[in-house]
């Protein structure tokens, strides 16, 4: 046997790296990553918060917050509801195209109409730059369309609070109505539909139904009507009782009573006239 065959055989072969080792060697490369993403972002939201602050925008007042993903995203908010969100979403692309954030205007949940367009910013570029970039190409539009979302929003909310009123009374006046099993708990006080049936009970425990026929309502979102006013199993005599009241020119009943008359007053004389010559 030569050196080299002796060699050979002192040497052993290394266990393979167990799996449990691997996984652990994995999350923790990740985690070290994480943590790198958001401590860039963190310095780049304080960093972009402090130059809009600086160049008044809005008033001032603008902070940010981090958001806990494996990429670069975070939101610079306002205390007027404004907000800007900034996302690395072209990291596959090669070179500065995969070092950008793109930028976006933040709405109410109220508001589904148009948006402004996103603008992208450098990563590596400077704060000064990148807030003016966003200042410039972003924030007229924005400023625009928050103010339209803003109306939108109020509109909305005075129209929940109105159809919330609107279902309280007609529950005083049915209590059998009740809101769709499928509606969520916190939108079944502003809910829309409405149902009712012979199936549901009086608070006492007695059996007599609360409605002697099922139906349903759909308001209008205003809740100034309701669209749709469906009644089923209707007995006639309820029927004749109903269409009484929707009757826009009912027929007068009732029996003519006598009244009192005023004292007789005499007829005035006839007015004199002059004749002129």
């Amino acid at each position: 046997m030569n050196v080299a065959e002796q060699a050979a055989e002192a040497v052993e072969p290394q266990p393979a790296p167990e799996p449990d080792r691997l996984v652990q060697a994995w999350a923790e490369r990740r985690e070290v990553e994480r943590r790198e993403t958001h401590e860039l972002a963190d310095r780049l939201g304080r960093a972009l918060a402090v130059e809009l602050n600086d160049q008044r925008v809005e008033g001032g007042s603008w902070r940010h917050q981090v958001a806990p993903m494996c990429f670069v995203s975070l939101t610079l908010e306002h205390p007027s509801g404004m907000s800007l969100s900034l996302v690395h979403e072209g990291s596959h692309r090669k070179g500065a195209a995969g070092r950008r954030l793109t930028v976006r205007g933040g709405y109410p949940s109220e508001y589904i109409g148009w948006r402004t367009e996103p603008v992208t910013i450098g990563i590596d570029t400077s704060p000064l730059y990148q807030a003016r970039h966003i200042i410039r190409r972003l924030l007229p539009d924005y400023q625009q369309t928050y103010a339209v979302a803003q109306d939108v929003r109020r509109r909305v909310q005075q129209e929940t609070h109105d159809r919330r009123a609107l279902n309280r009374g007609m529950r005083a006046v049915l209590p059998a109505l009740q809101a769709a099993s499928w509606d969520q708990p916190h939108d079944a006080e502003a809910r829309k539909q409405s149902y009712w049936s012979t199936e549901q009970y009086r608070p006492d425990g007695s059996t007599a139904p609360r409605a002697r026929c099922t139906g349903s309502v759909r308001l209008a979102d205003h809740a100034e009507s309701a669209e749709v006013l469906k009644l089923t199993d209707v007995p006639k005599d309820l029927l004749l009782q109903i269409l009484a009241l929707v009757n826009g020119q009912p027929v007068l009943e009732g029996r003519v009573m006598p009244r009192e008359l005023g004292r007789h007053r005499p007829e005035l004389p006839p007015a004199p006239q002059v004749i002129r010559l």
